[in-house]
C-alpha cells in the first residue's frame, strides 16, 4: 500500500521565485486498483505521479510505500526502488527504434539484472501483441506502440504502474481499447493514471483525485452497487451520467419514443461518492 503524508513539492528559480506544485496533499492507495489522477495544466498532476514514482525530491511531508518512507532512502537507492517496484507508462511511448518489441520490453529485465525466462511473451500476451516480437516499432500502429510501452511496464512484476496521459497521442477509438487494458490489469496491481479526459475518468475509475492548485479538490470512489444501465420506467427514461448510449440503448428510446412511452427525462446521479480511505498496513515491507 502507497501512504501519501501531507506532500509538498516546491519548485525554486535562480532568483527568489517558489513554485508550490503541491500543497500538503494527502491519501492513501490500495495495492490494486484503477486510480485517476485528473486537473487542469498546471494542477500537480504530473508532479505528484514524479513523486510516487521517486523521479523528483520530496520537500516536505511523505510517500511510504509499504512502511518505507521514500524520503528517507539516499540517491542510490531511488534507481533501485523504482526499477523494482514501478512500472512507467508515458504519451510518447519511449521506444528504441533500432530495437525489437521483444527487445524493448526486455529492456526493463535488463535493468533489474534479469534474464527472459518467459515473462517478455506473457506480458506481450497479455496486452494483445501475441506474435509480434520480432517487429520494429516502425512496423507498429501508435496504439501497438503503447501497449509494447505497457508490456515493457509490467514485464518486471511492478507493484504499481504510473501513466502519464497514455492515451494523449492517440484516436479516440484506440484510446479506449488502451483504458480498456489498463483496467483489465488493474485488477491485479494498482494502477494511477494522470489524465485530461474527465469521461475516461468517469467510465473507468475506481477512483478518481482531483487537484488544483496543487491541492485535492476532491477524492470520490466508485459506489460498488451502482447500475450504470438506461431503464424506462413508467413513462420515465433514466440516462446514464457522463456516458455516451450504446446503440442498443438508443434503438431502445427511438422506438419509446415512436410509441409515446416517455414523456420525461431522468439524469441519474453519477457513480462515485467521497472516498473512504483503506486503512493502511504500518507494517514494513522490504521494497
Amino acid at each position: 500500500m502507497i501512504k501519501v503524508e501531507n506532500l509538498t513539492k516546491i519548485y525554486k528559480s535562480k532568483g527568489s521565485f517558489e513554485c508550490k506544485a503541491l500543497d500538503g496533499v494527502s491519501f492513501v492507495l490500495d495495492d490494486k486498483g484503477f486510480v485517476f489522477v485528473i486537473g487542469k495544466s498546471g494542477s500537480g498532476k504530473s508532479t505528484l505521479l514524479n513523486m510516487l514514482g521517486a523521479l523528483d525530491n520530496i520537500t516536505s511531508g511523505d510517500v511510504i510505500v509499504d512502511g518505507n518512507s521514500l524520503s528517507s532512502l539516499k540517491n542510490s537507492q531511488f534507481d533501485d526502488y523504482r526499477n523494482n517496484n514501478i512500472g512507467f507508462i508515458f504519451q510518447d511511448f519511449h521506444l528504441i527504434d533500432s530495437l525489437t518489441v521483444r527487445r524493448n520490453v526486455e529492456l526493463s529485465l535488463d535493468l533489474q539484472n534479469k534474464k527472459d525466462s518467459g515473462e517478455v511473451d506473457d506480458a506481450l500476451k497479455k496486452v494483445g501483441l501475441d506474435g509480434y516480437a520480432d517487429r520494429y516499432p516502425r512496423e507498429l500502429s501508435g496504439g501497438q506502440k503503447q501497449r509494447v510501452a505497457i508490456a515493457r511496464a509490467i514485464v518486471k512484476n511492478p507493484k504499481v504502474v504510473l501513466a502519464d496521459e497514455p492515451t494523449g497521442n492517440l484516436d479516440t477509438k484506440t484510446s479506449k481499447q488502451i483504458i480498456s487494458l489498463l483496467k483489465q490489469l488493474s485488477k491485479e496491481i494498482l494502477i494511477v493514471v494522470v489524465s485530461h479526459n474527465l469521461a475516461d475518468a468517469h467510465n473507468n475509475a475506481d477512483r478518481i483525485i482531483e487537484l488544483a492548485d496543487g491541492k485535492i479538490l476532491s477524492d470520490t470512489s466508485e459506489i460498488s452497487s451502482y447500475k450504470d444501465e438506461v431503464s424506462i420506467c413508467n413513462d420515465t427514461v433514466n440516462l446514464t451520467y457522463m456516458r455516451n448510449l450504446t446503440a442498443d440503448e438508443k434503438v431502445l428510446i427511438e422506438k419509446a419514443l415512436f410509441n409515446g412511452e416517455i414523456k420525461h427525462i431522468n439524469q441519474l446521479d453519477g457513480k462515485f461518492k467521497k472516498t473512504v480511505e483503506p486503512q493502511y498496513n504500518e507494517k514494513q515491507v522490504p521494497l
